[in-house]
């Protein structure tokens, strides 16, 4: 077992009786003899202190592999080694006091091999690695406010790693590794002892430790990226007079624990863990245990904690997770102590397990893929939005507690085996998402605020207190003891009226419209008496205890069982109505009403009034009326408003231009936002509220150019993709899907635009004057040309002729189709260039027109 404490560091430098003294006379070679007050033999101490330098007084520089082996190297007053090479040393080294350094940036540093070499970096002294390899036959130190920063390489101990009244590690590379002890001790008033993980790897076999024995300070780790992997325990000691709280915190990168992590027995300091940012924290060792209230585990940002393999917790502090935090559990753990267990999220994976032998307080969701062993803890949830109970399978939970006024939702079924304490907020089921109280079961009763929202079941021959509502209202319901332990009872309650208020069979004259309760059973033998209960005496219509019983629904009429009610019937007062007999009846059950009892219901728009005996009512409500008559007959009226949900249809539409949007007797065809009131179907308005998209008017223009004899079709809209078509047999061209077209062939042709959502088509493009064509026939006079304003076509020519003019755009401005014999043309055009084509049976012409 190796010793966790720390040996204060004493130095004491004399006169270096038998050392050889670096002067830096010539140079800054370390090789150099003329630098050293007398060359140095293999395992002579050396001591390099500028007050003895003379002549040039250079530093030394290592820059080829040292040709000696020094015993103890000493530096003091500022002085600076820089080390580019190999340096073995047959003693220790220490660097002391303010200025004075060691730069490693090449090499390899091997401090007193295989004899128990230090490297003590004290006083206020620096060391920097930038590569190269630094090697501690046993002890690597950072003293008083020493500063060992590792930017790269590898360093190694091979024993301890101690920072102690101050000093400090900051690794932002390489690697570094520690073969029994890592140790951080005390502070001093200029700040703890600190290591600083920024990046590269931090490996530690053995024990990593947090101490403080000379008094309050809080030695730290801090981790805010690279990998720290501790192959032993992590442990917190303090002895007097050391106190204060030693720190271990992440805010990123990787941690991988795989020993005990403990505040040891005795210890006088308290043991603090922060794992946060976007840290991840792995565990698979045995045992994390804590001894004191004022310890603390915590988990935030967006950290996720993970145990693996099996281990147990014995928390005597707080373990805390916020910030809607993942906790893990890919192992077997257990969690126990006498602490407290605030987490977040709760994740148990398949096949992994979670045992309680401590209360666990909820404050997300929890998710069970695995085996959760509640034994006989309680699992609270204490959440202050929405919380989940998912995973497979279904939950056993031993006691169970909802105090979150934002609800716990079900999303697999659960069992509870010994209390629901039911303190605030909603805990919502489902056919598919039950609730289960086993046998011997029970719950503290629930009140208006908390209660089961949805269907309970009761399992047992216990008489039972059913305490469920819907949405905000609360109306349990009670059975006496059942035959059976293996009996099953479900009950749900209904915040409106049954499908049927009748027929009603005598005495009964009316039911409520205000709910009702479903009530079935497993065993059909089974016989209960059932009590109805209320929280609220006028909003569920009850005014008259003794003209009240419990109604059931035997599938076509409404039967009165004979009961007794018991508490209020008065105002916002609660109370109950219990059948005197026991029952085999299951199904549908209501409050009934004897007497001179009349229900009516009104259904009211959301946003609308009514008039309830000259009273408007907007609002949800029952009311109960009595009426004295002259015989002294007095009759009761229970009117029920209810208030249809407002509907309200929110729509995102796109259209392309030209196209437009009907909504009721409204038309629409620009973009914009939209509010319509149509009348639904259940007469109330429905408001429909549409955000319009139009998109923009497509340029369907061609322009066309001829340049030799090729002619280039180019579409005027931009930002499109293109498809190119025939227009006489409206066919794509294969392979035309750029925004211009050259056709090879004459004939008519278009571009299909498409901007992501809609489409359009460009005109149509005549080219007709491609190819071979040669002229057929003769005698073909064209006059004047070029014309001013008409001209004259003459041709003899048998048969007929079909004659069309097109202009410099390729657009047809004339088409005189079978004119036979010699004709006459005149026409009127406007300025420039046209194509004038002449097509018969026997072959064509085509001649070019100047009108000026």
């Amino acid at each position: 077992m190796l010793t966790k404490s720390l040996t204060i560091i004493f130095l004491t430098l004399g006169g270096f009786v038998f050392s050889q003294n670096w002067t830096g006379n010539v140079n800054s070679d370390w090789n150099n003899a003329s630098n050293w007050s007398s060359w140095p033999l293999n395992n002579q101490d050396i001591v390099i202190n500028p007050a003895l330098y003379t002549g040039n007084a250079a530093s030394p520089i290592i820059s080829s592999n040292s040709t000696f082996s020094p015993a103890a190297v000493d530096l003091l007053n500022g002085a600076d080694l820089i080390i580019n090479a190999n340096l073995t040393t047959q003693d220790d080294v220490n660097a002391i006091g303010i200025g004075t350094s060691i730069t490693v940036n090449a090499g390899t540093f091997n401090v007193n091999p295989g004899n128990g070499g230090r490297l003590i970096i004290d006083l206020g002294a620096t060391m920097l690695q930038t590569n190269g390899t630094v090697l501690v036959d046993e002890r690597f130190i950072a003293g008083e406010d020493a500063v060992i920063t590792i930017n790269n390489g590898s360093a190694s101990s091979g024993e301890r790693l101690l920072m102690d009244l101050g000093g400090q590690f900051i690794q932002n590379g390489g690697t570094v590794s520690v073969a029994q002890t890592f140790a951080m001790a005390d502070g001093n008033v200029n700040g703890p002892s600190k290591y600083t993980l920024n990046g590269g790897n931090l490996s530690i076999t053995g024990e990593m430790g947090f101490e403080n024995e000379a008094g309050n300070f809080e030695p730290t780790f801090l981790l805010n990226g690279g990998t720290l992997t501790v192959n032993g325990t992590m442990f917190w000691f303090g002895a007097a007079p050391g106190s204060g709280t030693p720190r271990f915190i992440s805010t990123g990168g990787t941690v991988s624990v795989n020993g005990i992590i403990e505040n040891m027995l005795g210890s006088t300091v308290n043991m603090y863990m922060s794992i946060g940012g976007n840290s991840t924290f792995n565990y698979s060792g045995n045992l994390i245990q804590s001894i004191n209230a004022t310890d603390s585990i915590l988990q935030h940002g967006s950290s996720s904690l993970v145990f693996t393999g099996t281990n147990s917790i014995l928390n005597a502090g707080v373990f805390e997770a916020s910030n809607n935090v993942i906790t893990t559990f890919n192992g077997t753990t257990t969690i126990g102590g006498t602490g407290n267990y605030n987490l977040a999220n709760v994740l148990i994976e398949p096949n992994k397990s979670l045992t309680l032998n401590q209360h666990l307080s909820l404050k997300n969701d929890f998710i069970k893929n695995g085996t959760f062993n509640a034994q006989t803890f309680n699992t609270s949830f204490v959440g202050t939005s929405l919380q989940q109970i998912n995973g497979t399978g279904f939950t056993n939970f031993y006691d169970l507690s909802i105090n979150n006024p934002s609800d716990v939702l079900l999303q697999h079924s659960i069992k509870v085996n010994h209390l629901l304490n039911l303190i605030f907020g909603k805990i919502t089921s489902s056919a598919t998402n039950s609730i289960e109280l086993v046998d011997n079961a029970t719950t503290n009763g629930g009140n208006s605020l908390s209660f089961v929202n949805g269907p309970l079941k009761k399992t047992g021959n216990d008489a039972f207190f059913f305490p469920i509502g819907k949405n905000n209202l609360f109306s349990g319901l009670t059975i006496t003891a059942p035959s059976s332990i293996t009996s099953q009872y479900t009950a749900e309650y209904f915040d409106q009226a049954y499908s049927s208020l009748a027929p009603l069979v005598s005495p009964l004259s009316a039911v409520s419209p205000t709910g009702y309760w479903n009530l079935t059973k497993s065993l059909p033998s089974d016989q209960v008496q059932v009590a109805l209960h209320w929280s609220d005496a006028s909003q569920s219509g009850v005014s008259n205890c003794a003209a009240l019983s419990v109604a059931h629904w035997n599938l076509s009429s409404w039967n009165s069982l004979l009961s007794t009610s018991t508490g209020s019937c008065v105002g916002n007062a609660s109370g109950s109505v219990q059948t005197n007999q026991s029952t085999s009846n299951s199904g549908i059950f209501t409050l009934g009403f004897y007497g001179n009892v009349s229900v009516q219901s009104f259904d009211v728009c959301y946003g609308d009034s009514i008039d309830v005996n000259g009273t408007y009512y907007s609002n949800a409500i029952t009311l109960v009326d009595v009426y004295s008559a002259a015989n002294g007959d007095d009759s009761t009226v229970i009117s029920h408003v209810v208030v249809l949900p407002q509907n309200i249809t929110n729509q995102s539409i796109q259209l392309c231009a030209g196209d437009s949007l009907i909504v009721g007797s409204s038309v629409y065809f620009l973009t914009g936002s939209y509010s319509d009131t149509l009348l639904a179907v259940n007469g109330c308005d429905s408001l429909v509220q549409t955000l319009l998209f139009v998109g923009d008017v497509f340029n369907t223009s061609v322009t066309s150019n001829l340049t030799g004899s090729t002619y280039t079709l180019s579409a005027n809209q931009l930002g499109s993709t293109y498809q190119w078509i025939n227009c006489l047999t409206e066919s794509p061209i294969s392979g035309e899907n750029s925004q211009s077209y050259s056709p090879t062939d004459n004939g008519s042709y278009a571009c299909i635009l498409f901007d992501g959502f809609c489409s359009d088509t460009t005109e149509c493009i005549e080219i007709n004057d491609l190819g071979n064509d040669q002229l057929l026939f003769d005698s073909v006079q064209l006059f004047p040309n070029p014309s001013e304003n008409s001209f004259t076509i003459n041709f003899q020519q048998e048969g007929t002729i079909d004659l069309r003019i097109f202009n410099s755009q390729g657009q047809e401005v004339m088409n005189l189709p079978s004119y036979s014999g010699g004709e006459l043309v005149k026409h009127s055009f406007v300025p420039g260039i046209y194509t004038v084509h002449m097509q018969t049976t026997n072959g064509f012409a085509r001649l070019k027109l100047l009108v000026l």
